[in-house]
Parts: structure tokens; sequence; C-alpha cells
């Protein structure tokens, strides 16, 4: 039913099969109740009809009764059909039930019927065995074996193959013992089987230099693979090399950051205490009289809190009673110079006032 497309990786496909055509009767008789009986001649001509052979089945018969016994057997040595003679040459012993036909063909034509079936499957050509001794079931035999395989596409019998079983009458007996004329001398069966060792050697060394050459050239791909990857790997011991060189650029700035981080941290601390040591009101604004620093003493007379960093001058209250503070400041911005003013509290206390950039 299938035929084998590849035996290495399992692969099949259905095969077509021929259906037998039987043939039909030319008349078809028609069953009715009919109270009178038929005529003679009416009889006469359906019993002809029934009695008819079928010529097929009849064609069949006469090959199974007279021509050799023969057997037909899949790609994969299984039978799929045999004749009622053939059963003479196998042998069937107990086990697991099995179709192949090298496990039930007798053991004496074992190994030839072996290599016969792997040349004729190897050149797709016709193999013949000649005057090979077996003892079937009632006595001893000499045959002639012909193996016929089926490949043409296309054909229904594609993937079979046709075994037949010719015995030879030219043995002949003295005293009793059976002797065999065989033109053909044991050498030549043994060359014929080295020689279908040395096919079967020759395709086994063919697919071995193909599996060589596909590992070659996989070879070669990984170690193209390789180069690649050894290139990627200098490249990146190459950026690897420049990144340690930048970091250590970026720990020598910021070394030096930190060093001027902590003379700026100095030099606040030292402003803080210098301001906050130092007994003269002082308040610093910048260009738009925002107040960004004042010293404690200048709390005496502006109502100054931790909070005002950043207010304009004039929301700032204070003790002067002096209202020409912020023209005075922008006369200094404007013209950088230093303005002097004497001013007096509300509380009666004189103070020398200085304006001056910064």
């Amino acid at each position: 039913l299938y035929a084998i497309q590849s035996r290495e990786h399992h692969i099949y496909s259905t095969r077509e099969i021929a259906w037998n055509n039987y043939p039909l009767p030319d008349s078809i008789p028609r069953f009715q109740h009919i109270k009178s009986s038929a005529p003679s001649y009416q009889k006469e001509e359906v019993s002809s009809v029934r009695q008819r052979p079928l010529f097929g089945d009849l064609h069949q018969k006469m090959l199974e009764e007279y021509a050799p016994p023969s057997v037909v057997i899949n790609q994969a040595y299984d039978i799929v059909h045999m004749s009622q003679g053939a059963t003479n040459y196998f042998q069937f012993s107990g086990g697991e039930l099995t179709q192949n036909i090298l496990k039930l063909i007798s053991p004496q034509i074992r190994l030839e019927m072996r290599a016969a079936l792997f040349q004729a499957v190897q050149t797709k050509s016709p193999v013949e065995i000649h005057r090979i001794k077996t003892v079937t079931q009632l006595h001893s035999e000499v045959i002639d074996i012909h193996i016929r395989p089926s490949f043409k596409e296309g054909q229904i019998t594609e993937g079979f193959i046709l075994i037949v079983f010719k015995p030879v009458k030219e043995a002949l007996e003295q005293d009793g013992i059976l002797v065999i004329e065989s033109a053909e001398p044991v050498a030549k069966h043994l060359e014929e089987e080295l020689l279908g060792l040395k096919a079967q050697l020759k395709d086994l060394i063919e697919h071995h230099e193909l599996q060589a050459e596909e590992l070659k050239a996989s070879n070669e791909e990984l170690q193209a693979m390789n180069e690649e990857l050894r290139s990627a790997a200098e490249e990146l011991e190459t950026s690897k090399e420049e990144l340690q060189s930048i970091n250590e650029e970026l720990r020598t700035v910021n070394q030096e950051l930190k060093v001027k981080v902590e003379e700026t941290i100095l030099n606040s601390n030292n402003l803080q205490n210098l301001v906050a040591s130092a007994s003269l009101g002082t308040i610093f604004v910048d260009r738009n009289f925002e107040i960004r620093l004042y010293t404690p003493a200048v709390l005496e007379i502006f109502n100054l809190k931790s909070g005002d960093y950043g207010r304009p001058i004039t929301d700032i209250t204070h003790k002067l009673d002096y209202n020409n503070l912020l023209a005075d400041a922008e006369t200094v911005l404007e013209k950088l110079i230093v303005i002097e003013r004497e001013v007096v509290t509300k509380d009666g206390r004189y103070y020398m006032m200085r304006l001056l950039p910064y």
C-alpha cells in the first residue's frame, strides 16, 4: 500500500492499487412473482449466464497451478501476496508474527536471497540466482530464483518486487544420493555475494564522504564564527582599555573637583564666620535689590528673618527715619559710586549709612 521514498528517513508515499474488474452478466434476471413456469429455453439461457466463468480469476488460478511458485514483496521486504506452492520454501517458527521474507525464508537460501534483494533494489534491475540447493518440507530441491523489481514511476506495481522460485529438473540421482549438476562454480556465488557487499560498502563510503563534507563545511563555518567572535573580543578588549583610560581621567577630574569643592566649602565657612563675627550691620543685595546675605548686627535696624533670603529690600521694614533707601541704591548701581549718609532711627540713635557697589 505504500512506496518507500527514503528508507533512512522513514519517508513513504501511498501507492495506487488496481481493483479487480469482475465481468457482469449480459442480462440481469428480474425477480417477479409469476405463477406460470418459464419456458425451458429461458431456463437454459439463465443457467448458462450464471455458470459463465470469471476469466481474471480463472487466469490467476491456472497461473498458480501451472506456473512456478512466486511471492510479491514491498521495498521493506514484507510479503504482500504469495502463490499456493511458495509456502514450501518458508519456515514458520514460534514467536512474534512477521511478514519479512528474510525471516521466513529457508535458512539454506537466506544469505543468497539477502544479497540478491539488496543488489536488485540498488541497481533497480532483475537479478537471478541459479542452481541453489534447499530443503523443502518433502525433499531436497535445486531451484533458480528470479527477482524482478518494479520501479517505474506512475505504474501500479511501483515499489513491489516479484520473486519466482523455479525448480531445476537437471538434478541427477546416483546410488540414492542427490547429485547436482551445476555449470557455475561455487566461487561465482561467492563472487556475486562479494559484489553485493562491495556495492553496499561503496554506498556506505559515499554516505560517509558526504557526511565528512558536511562536517567539513560546518567546521569551516564554525571557524569563521570563531574568527568573528575573536575580532569582537579584541574590539571589546580595546573598548575596555579606552573605558579604563576614560575612567582614570574622570577619577582625576573628580579628585580635582573634590579639592575645589573642599576649598569652596572652606571659603564659604570663612566668609560665614567673618560675617557672623563682624559688628557692622551689612546687607548684600543683587541687581534686583533682593536680599542675598546679611550680618547679625543689622537685625537691630531691619526686621529680617532666616526666610527672607531672596525677598526685595523694599518688603523689609526697618527702624530708620529714612525713605530714600531704594533711590540711593539705584543711584549706586547705575553710577557705581559710594554714597554715605547719616541716618537716625525712630528711637533717636544715629548711624553712618554707606551704600557701595559689590
